[in-house]
């Protein structure tokens, strides 16, 4: 059956099944038919045999008796008892009537007539080939002939075969006075018996010799063990021969149970059945070749529109194309399944028009979905991810082959929030998008704040297909919503901090000249010297406070020029060094090479960096590393970076988004105002820039700060 299934033309499919069908049923009629026709042989070939045994039997039977009674009825004729008795005139001419005597039955040339004397002389003769000359002396059957003056047969050997001897006595009066002896053998008779030219006749004894025929020593032995009964004979096959043995009586020394023996090989018996079984063999395959070659020249016929068929799917395969239609011949399934091929294509050809149509369409939902700077997700009614675009992928680290199929819940959506999302999708028929602030969760595992929009997709029979989910990032929008609040914090505080310097700067100058002058006029030994001095130290403490608010209101005004970013930073640093030296921190530069210049004002920038690496040191009192570096902005073209790094305690999470807040401080009272970060502040957005922390607590602090390289700031990436 795989031989068959892998034949890829029906056509030779049918043709293959069709002969070897017919083949398959020739060779059994073949069988059976040679089978009957062989038991039916078999019958005639035994019964035909059984009955040339008996044929033969009765005419063997019939040869002998007939040569008995003419041995016995010549022995009283005249002329051989005289010429035993040796008188009359009779006696002078009994070689000549010897010699013309003709025995009955067939083989008289081969039958020689002695007649002897009772001393066992030859008194005359008819001499014939192939018989020897018989010593009678020493002979049975010559004795008990003369003795008991009775007739006798023997089997004599001579010339190493058989022969028959027929004995009957010569009466002169009352004596046995001679012998009259026929000599024959059976050749001729079986010869002549055999009506087939396959079959062989042989003679045996009762004890198995073979007297006559071509059957070897053991088979005799063999079939003369058989019991066979006279009148009943019988068929014996053995080694591809079939045997009809027969007995019968005969006037022989040893009496009954002479054993007829008819044989052929079965090979030559039944060669008329392989004949008929060849000749049957050719007639069907010749009909078979006919019927095939009908077959073939129907098939051809009925295949025609399922070749056209497979013409015009082998079309549509190789060339998409449907514009091949089968030609409808016959009203027959072959007829209908070509009119229903014809209208498929008709049909598909219509829907080809309406998917081009829709392809179109298609082509450019995908084209803005890919190109959409919002992150989209088209979740199915079984609740899997389907289209997830590039904006998703770049949000959230999940690539679309990782995340197509699978279920949000696995991937996206917090635990604490899925069953929020289930109610939400168990409301049909939502028309309005549905808008909420939640969170997601990003493939690192972080938790993102986006704001969700969901649209309801239903199929023309109002069915939920699924559901279109857009996001957008909120951690810009919070950013810039908590700089906008410290903004406003800020600005207040400053407008405060203005306000309150401008106030206190005049009663502080009037106050700080006298304290001044003063000090100036009186002696340094004078007991009000200690006091004064003390008033104009903190008259210029306070003045120097009055110019810090001033500074972070943004009161004063700054002044800017094209700096070397570098040499102004390591400026500054050189002010530290001792400090550092002192304290044990390893301070180390990274500085960037290529940096442009940029407008600045050289010792707000100088200030802004020794406040940072003050309260940097301030954090190693066990000492560290403080590493300054630049570099041009990898996310933000336009600016340059400064970065300051410490090996330091590191920043609490929790008051991270309050340092840059005035007068917030975590240094013990008296060792900080808790103004330097928030004038830092300051300063940076004087110079258009911004400045950020990174800190895990124990891991140390970043601080990085972005400047524009021209005097008006880039504008940010959309």
């Amino acid at each position: 059956m795989y031989f068959f299934d892998n034949i890829s033309s029906l056509r030779k499919k049918f043709l293959l099944g069709f002969i070897s069908l017919n083949l398959l049923a020739l060779a059994l009629t073949t069988w059976v038919v040679s089978q009957k026709v062989r038991r039916a042989m078999d019958e005639q070939i035994e019964t035909h045999i059984i009955n040339a045994v008996q044929e033969q039997e009765d005419a063997l039977e019939e040869e002998l008796e007939m040569k008995w009674r003419w041995v016995n009825s010549k022995a009283d004729t005249p002329f051989v008892v005289e010429a035993v008795s040796g008188s009359g005139e009779l006696a002078r001419n009994l070689g000549p009537f010897i010699r013309q005597l003709t025995p009955p039955g067939r083989g008289k040339g081969q039958t020689a007539i002695i007649l002897l004397a009772s001393s066992g002389r030859v008194i005359a003769e008819r001499k014939a080939d192939g018989f020897p000359v018989l010593d009678v002396k020493q002979a049975q059957w010559f004795s008990d002939v003369i003795e008991y003056g009775n007739p006798r047969a023997a089997l004599v050997e001579g010339y190493g075969k058989p022969f028959f001897v027929f004995a009957a006595p010569v009466f002169v009066g009352e004596r046995t006075a001679g012998v009259l002896v026929m000599e024959f053998g059976l050749y001729f008779q079986l010869d002549r018996s055999a009506s087939e030219k396959a079959t062989r006749a042989s003679l045996l004894t009762p004890g198995g010799r073979v007297i006559t025929g071509e059957l070897s020593g053991e088979e005799a032995q063999r079939l003369a063990a058989l019991s066979v009964e006279p009148d009943a004979p019988r068929i014996v096959k053995q080694n591809d021969i079939i045997y009809g043995i027969g007995a019968f009586n005969a006037p022989l020394e040893a009496g009954l149970g002479y054993l007829l023996v008819l044989s052929a090989p079965l090979e030559e018996v039944y060669r008329p059945v392989a004949a008929l079984r060849w000749y049957i063999f050719s007639i069907g395959a010749l009909i078979a070749a006919l019927l095939a070659a009908l077959v073939i020249w129907q098939s051809a016929r009925l295949l025609k529109p399922l070749n056209e068929l497979k013409s015009a799917m082998e079309l549509i395969m190789r060339d998409a194309s449907i514009s091949m239609r089968v030609h409808v011949s016959t009203n027959d399934e072959i007829g209908a399944l070509s009119t229903a091929f014809n209208l498929m294509l008709d049909s598909l050809d219509e829907k080809n028009r309406q998917l081009g149509e829709s392809g179109a369409k298609l082509a450019l939902l995908a084209g803005i979905t890919s190109t959409s700077p919002l992150p989209i997700m088209l979740v199915d009614k079984d609740l899997r991810i389907q289209v997830w675009n590039n904006a998703a992928e770049k949000l959230f680290g999940w690539r679309q082959a990782e995340i197509i199929g699978q279920s949000p819940f696995a991937t996206l959506v917090p635990e604490k929030e899925q069953e929020a999302i289930r109610r939400l999708r168990a409301k049909p028929g939502r028309a309005e998008p549905t808008r909420f602030e939640t969170v997601r969760v990003a493939k690192s595992g972080t938790l993102i704040p986006v704001e969700s929009i969901s649209t309801q997709l239903t199929g023309s029979d109002g069915g939920l297909l699924g559901n279109i989910v857009v996001y957008r990032d909120l951690r810009e929008i919070r950013a810039l919503q908590a700089s906008m609040l410290q903004a406003e914090k800020m600005g207040a505080v400053g407008q405060l901090a203005a306000g309150v310097a401008h106030e206190i700067n005049n009663p502080l100058g009037v106050i700080l000249g006298f304290a001044q002058g003063l000090v100036k006029r009186i002696k340094a030994d004078d007991l009000m010297a200690m006091p004064l001095r003390s008033i104009e130290r903190e008259a210029v403490r306070c003045k120097n406070l009055v110019q810090d608010l001033l500074v972070f209101s943004r009161s004063s005004k700054l002044e800017e020029e094209l700096l070397d970013l570098n040499a102004v930073l390591t400026s500054a640093l050189s002010l530290i060094a001792a400090r550092a030296k002192t304290q044990g921190v390893e301070l180390r530069w990274e500085m960037s090479p290529e940096l442009p210049r940029i407008p600045a004002n050289k010792n707000k920038l100088q200030q802004v960096l020794i406040n940072l690496a003050n309260n940097a040191m301030d954090a190693m009192p066990a000492g560290g590393s403080l590493t300054v570096g630049t570099s041009l902005s990898g996310e933000r073209p336009g600016y340059v970076e400064i970065r300051v790094r410490d090996t330091g305690q590191g920043i609490p999470e929790a008051i991270q988004a309050k340092i840059m807040e005035p007068f917030f401080t975590t240094k013990p009272e008296g060792k900080g105002t808790g103004l330097g970060l928030s004038i830092s502040y300051g300063i940076i957005q004087q110079h258009r820039g911004t400045i950020k922390v990174e800190s895990r607590e124990g891991e140390g602090t970043v601080f990085l700060i972005a400047l524009p390289v021209r005097k008006e700031a880039p504008d940010e990436p959309a």
